[in-house]
């Protein structure tokens, strides 16, 4: 008789587990309006790289389990719609296109979801003088600025560990300086990747509402020497 739980247990498994979870909710069961999605966008100048992902709204019980014939289309310009891959329980697409605008859709059958992301203002770096002496100032520049938005840098290399600076105001210009590089003593000539970022963050409302990051990166490189 004490075998009787657990039979019990397991003639409801597919429904709920016994004392546990309820199983995750596949998406595609689920009408648009019960999903959130959020979505990053990030441009190189000549492509852009798409990520969404769908989930279930806070106040909802349970948890989501991504569908992967959802059919997600990315398009930019009068360029034909490209299908997103689902990978790793989101959607990716890298979108060839200089354009500034992408239009990102869920086309589900009688129920399609189309959302303009539009990003931030390209701009193009300035390449510093290579090689750079790491005894002096190392000035970034780039162009057109954005007065009023904040802007990131990273620089990264194999002879330093990563320096993040982030301004409030895009002026089109920072400065680093010898003493924000840790540099080990004895160190010759290294190079320098330096990464600007300029990024929009914001949360929508409405159907398939939820975060969006929408940024312009641009990296170059720069030689340095002692």
């Amino acid at each position: 008789m004490r075998a009787l739980p657990a039979v019990a247990c397991a003639l409801v498994l597919s429904v709920s587990s016994c004392g546990g979870k309820p199983p995750p909710i596949p998406s595609k069961t689920l009408r648009t309006e019960q999903l959130t999605m959020s979505v990053s966008a990030q441009s190189n100048g000549a492509a852009v790289l798409l990520e969404a992902s769908l989930a279930l709204p806070l106040s909802s019980q349970g948890t989501l389990e991504p569908s992967p014939d959802e059919p997600f289309f990315a398009q930019a310009g009068a360029a034909p719609p490209r299908p997103l891959a689902f990978y790793a329980r989101r959607w990716l697409l890298l979108l060839p296109t200089t354009e500034n605008r992408v239009v990102l859709e869920l086309a589900r059958p009688g129920d399609a979801v189309k959302e303009t992301l539009e990003l931030p203002p390209p701009f193009t770096i300035a390449l510093p003088p290579s090689p750079s002496s790491r005894a002096m100032p190392l000035a970034v520049g780039w162009s057109p600025p954005a007065p009023g938005s904040p802007v990131s840098l990273t620089v990264r290399g194999p002879c330093i560990p990563k320096v993040e600076r982030r301004v409030a105001s895009d002026e089109g210009a920072f400065t680093f300086y010898p003493g924000d590089f840790a540099v080990a003593a004895g160190t010759s000539a290294c190079v320098f990747e330096i990464e600007v970022r300029r990024a929009i963050t914001m949360t929508k409302s409405g159907a398939l509402g939820g975060a969006r990051t929408l940024a312009q990166v641009r990296t170059v490189e720069v030689e340095t020497v002692p």
